[in-house]
């Protein structure tokens, strides 16, 4: 067989023919590989800067993503057709440019349904890589506090996605350019700033990971085998969309369909980002959570609260109409999204309630039968987003002015009104303004709601 690799330390990078695959060892598996990561260590093991097992001649490559063939004699856990993604280290036969590959049946991961091949093929050496900081360099503990640099990457993503499963208090920076880090711990502090009002729905939060978390430990049990699979890919380029439709949810509130000529599934709870450009070049972008199912194939619905001295929610309401096009790119986030857990608790504030939608819109076209139910707190009946769409699954109170002969529940949300929800044991998905997310949480916790089962996401006041 053929491979990509060099015939001495040093040598080019080059096609070069490759001894077949020898027999297995008891502990080993064959690899039909489907795709392979390239990155800068690649280029230290060509240099000979990094000691991998092997010598050339060699293909290079030390992850990979592909399907078992043949397993020795002493493998129990692996079969063949077994979809699976490996960091193979120390290299038994070869490394992973190669069509196939023997590894150790102890370092391989399931590939998640979800993931592709190319994004699986890449993910084993920054996931390792985040994990062996956390555990040996930092050892970090539940309760402390992290600062962590350059989260708006794929490693250091995963960091701050693996600091917040041990329960740490993360704080990530990132570049402008990065996208956008989710909340990713839950807890009983005090809120920092106060109640604000989500005006713009998914405007500007903190940088947050461009790729979702998948790979062995801590991925499985993240996509159970009972959800109607949905290919995440890496998010594409900017792109135009065409307005298709639009709809006044409130007197505030617009919903807008776009069709995508690069249209890829999303993950329901994920976003895009909008940019605008003005004649003279300045731009203005913001992110925005989309409310459709992924099974809408071409086509997203993003929902946009008007912000008075806001630079694109105006521009969405006083001037697009359909037919004209508007810049987009993603989707992104993988912290806030839902993956077929059951049951599921979906609590939302004002213009919280969009990417709760599209996970109550998924789950009602893949998942009747699962136990899901939406808390939804507004001020007034004019302000309901959706309320065309919502049935017995959702809970609706009214913290100013309810609806006349109006005989639910009124006020802020309190433990009454999740334990009118009655879905216990549940996965709770919390999404509104600060003061909301943090009163909402803390109502989980006491109501018996582990921390790690609460995921939320707030929104912040600029639009």
């Amino acid at each position: 067989m053929r491979g990509a690799g060099i015939l001495s330390v040093g040598g080019p990078v080059s096609d070069i023919e490759l001894p077949d695959p020898r027999p297995l060892a008891d502990d080993e598996v064959l690899i039909a590989v489907r795709a392979a990561g390239v990155a800068n260590w690649d280029e230290i093991v060509r240099q000979g800067g990094w000691d991998v097992g092997i010598a050339p001649p060699m293909a290079l490559g030390v992850e990979a993503a592909g399907m078992v063939i043949a397993v020795g004699a002493a493998v129990d856990d692996w079969a063949p057709r077994d979809e699976v993604l490996t960091h193979p280290l120390p290299l038994r036969a070869g490394g992973t440019w190669a069509p196939q590959l023997i590894a150790p049946a102890t370092l391989l991961a399931r590939r998640p349904a979800a993931m592709s091949w190319a994004a699986a093929a890449a993910f084993p050496v920054p996931a390792l890589t985040a994990e062996q900081a956390l555990s040996e360099a930092v050892a970090i503990k539940a309760g402390e506090r992290l600062l962590i640099h350059g989260g708006g990457g794929v490693t250091g993503g995963l960091l701050v996605a693996l600091a917040a499963m041990r329960g740490a208090r993360v704080t990530a920076t990132a570049s402008a350019t990065s996208q956008l880090l989710e909340e990713r711990q839950v807890d009983r502090r005090a809120a920092g700033d106060g109640s604000r009002r989500a005006r713009v729905l998914g405007d500007e939060r903190l940088p947050q990971p461009r790729r979702p978390l998948e790979g062995r430990a801590l991925l499985d049990g993240l996509m159970p085998a009972h959800m109607t699979p949905v290919e995440q890919r890496a998010p594409g380029r900017w792109q135009l969309g065409t307005v298709t439709a639009i709809k006044q949810e409130t007197p505030r509130v617009k919903s807008f369909r776009l069709e995508l000529p690069m249209w890829m599934p999303h993950l329901p709870g994920q976003h895009y980002d909008v940019r605008l450009t003005a004649p003279d070049g300045y731009r203005a972008q913001r992110s925005y959570s989309v409310a459709s199912s992924p099974l809408d194939r071409g086509e997203i619905e993003l929902t946009v609260d008007r912000l008075e001295d806001g630079e694109v929610s105006p521009y969405f309401h006083d001037v697009l109409v359909e037919g004209d096009e508007v810049e987009v790119r993603g989707p992104f986030a993988s912290y806030f999204v839902w993956r077929g857990e059951r049951p599921v608790l979906l609590v939302g504030g004002g213009s919280g309630v969009v990417p709760l939608m599209a996970i109550l819109r998924h789950r009602r076209r893949t998942m009747p039968e699962l136990p899901m139910r939406v808390v939804y707190s507004v001020r007034s009946a004019e302000d309901v987003i959706y309320a065309d769409e919502l049935g017995d699954d959702a809970l609706l109170t009214f913290t100013r002015k309810p609806p006349a002969r109006w005989s639910g529940h009124t006020g802020r949300s309190d433990g009454a009104l999740l334990e009118q929800a009655g879905i216990g044991s549940a996965t709770a998905f919390v999404c509104g303004s600060n003061g909301f997310v943090e009163t909402a949480s803390d109502l989980l916790l006491e109501a018996g709601c582990p921390a790690d089962r609460i995921r939320t996401e707030r929104f912040g006041p600029t639009g």
